[in-house]
């Protein structure tokens, strides 16, 4: 037996190896607004359903200003809430740590040597170098955007002619059997991770409020912050919110009470628990792609882009399982149909031929 492996062989391995690093090459210096694009898709398919049903009492065009104009305030008001956290903070150092220094410079046992060294003047110096968080984010808000406004335009962009896309996109295929199965299990993908991701979304939302609440009452420094790691990491389902909570739950015991740490993590548990149940319920009927894919997709878009990588690369993954599952679904739905399809075919299966004794069968 002679194996012999022609021209067409080499020419096929040749073009995939050429096609893969082309592909990667892009995919690489096209990161950017890939980026751009997909994070536009994800807030556009996200804020549909609002969009649809405020479009109901007013034009869409309307329609589109009602609802994104709130989502950007809201936007607005946590950076505005976190970033004011982190600056008082800051400004509390910058008043802390010269006194800490000026108390220990006072001390008997450590008094001599930190004179000696200048740890107060030191100290100064190191404190009025701490530049507050609202400097670096105006200094990135700056640089970023054209970015913002880019992706701002683009999610307009496709709230507006989204549909019109797809439905163009849906003619390109010229067979009609073919083109009604495309779109239904694209569309039945699309809704099944809509709902998921609305769903965890708002819970990671209100997840967010209540750790807020939580860590204020708590009297825990910088709670917006800490509130806005839970609301995000509440998006990694079964074990994400009680590791956000961890963090706090130690800095509340060190800083107030362990009462109060103690207390926050039972909370953090209590509430991962019931945003399971809450989550399950509300996307019932959904695609539902697992804890591990999720936590993957999560990490991988939280190294390529943070903290809004994060969210895409869940959608995404939320879509991929969902488009999967419609796949397969349809699959069933042919299945059982060529199996009735073959039964009706079976003789004896259809209703008895009328006897010569049947009223039906007496001639007209």
């Amino acid at each position: 037996m002679r194996l012999t492996i022609g021209p067409a062989a080499w020419a096929v391995v040749f073009g995939g190896i050429v096609v893969a690093l082309v592909a990667q090459n892009i995919l690489v210096a096209g990161r950017r607004p890939l980026g751009w694009a997909m994070a536009a898709l994800v807030a556009a398919a996200a804020l549909e359903p609002l969009v649809s049903l405020a479009s109901r009492q007013m034009r869409r065009g309307v329609a589109l200003i009602v609802v994104l104009l709130p989502v950007l305030g809201l936007v607005g008001l946590i950076t505005w809430g976190a970033v004011g956290d982190l600056d008082a903070q800051v400004q509390r150092l910058q008043q802390d740590i010269p006194e800490v220094a000026a108390d220990i410079e006072r001390s008997e046992r450590f008094g001599e040597a930190a004179r000696e060294f200048g740890l107060v003047e030191k100290a100064e110096d190191f404190a009025s170098d701490l530049r507050q968080p609202s400097s670096r984010v105006g200094e990135e808000a700056r640089g970023g955007a054209s970015t913002w406004l880019l992706t701002l335009i683009l999610t307009i962009f496709a709230l507006g002619w989204g549909p019109r896309f797809s439905a163009a996109a849906l003619k390109q295929v010229g067979d009609t059997s073919r083109r009604e199965r495309l779109a239904r299990v694209v569309g039945r993908a699309f809704g099944q991770s809509q709902v998921y991701v609305d769903a965890a979304v708002l819970l990671a939302l209100a997840t967010g409020i209540i750790a807020w609440a939580a860590f204020r009452l708590a009297d825990l420094p910088a709670p917006t912050p800490l509130a806005l790691v839970v609301g995000v990491a509440s998006l990694v389902p079964s074990l994400g919110i009680v590791l956000a909570t961890l963090p706090a739950a130690l800095l509340a015991g060190g800083l107030v009470s362990p009462e109060a740490g103690i207390a926050l993590a039972v909370g953090g548990l209590a509430l991962q628990v019931l945003h399971r149940l809450v989550l399950g319920r509300a996307t019932r009927g959904a695609a539902h792609p697992g804890a591990a894919v999720i936590v993957i997709s999560f990490l991988v878009g939280y190294e390529v882009y943070g903290v809004g990588g994060s969210i895409v690369g869940m959608s995404v993954a939320v879509f991929v399982a969902a488009l999967l599952d419609s796949l397969a679904e349809e699959e069933r739905a042919a299945a059982e149909g060529r199996v009735t399809a073959a039964g009706l075919d079976v003789p004896g299966t259809g209703p008895p031929d009328p006897g010569p004794t049947d009223p039906a069968a007496a001639p007209a």
